[in-house]
């Protein structure tokens, strides 16, 4: 949500950016400027470019790894007794 907060804050444009290898040694990049209406707020900002990410994933679902430890928690099991 920091680049939706970002632009609500400055009205800075956002500019979606993904980079994938169509073979060895050869890349497109590709530069998404994303639509924001005047109403808009951070969740349906993040939902645009969220939208973008998950479209590219599934078109080349072997080029995409997450860096971020999105989920920091630790998995709990209840134990029986």
């Amino acid at each position: 949500k920091g680049a939706a907060r970002f632009h609500i804050e400055s009205g800075a444009p956002i500019i979606f950016t993904i980079c994938y290898q169509n073979k060895p040694k050869n890349y497109t990049i590709e530069f998404h400027p994303i639509k924001i209406a005047a109403d808009a707020n951070i969740e349906s900002i993040t939902q645009s470019y969220t939208s973008i990410l998950e479209n590219h994933i599934r078109q080349y679902p072997d080029q995409y790894f997450w860096w971020h430890r999105r989920w920091k928690t630790k998995h709990v099991t209840k134990q029986n007794g």
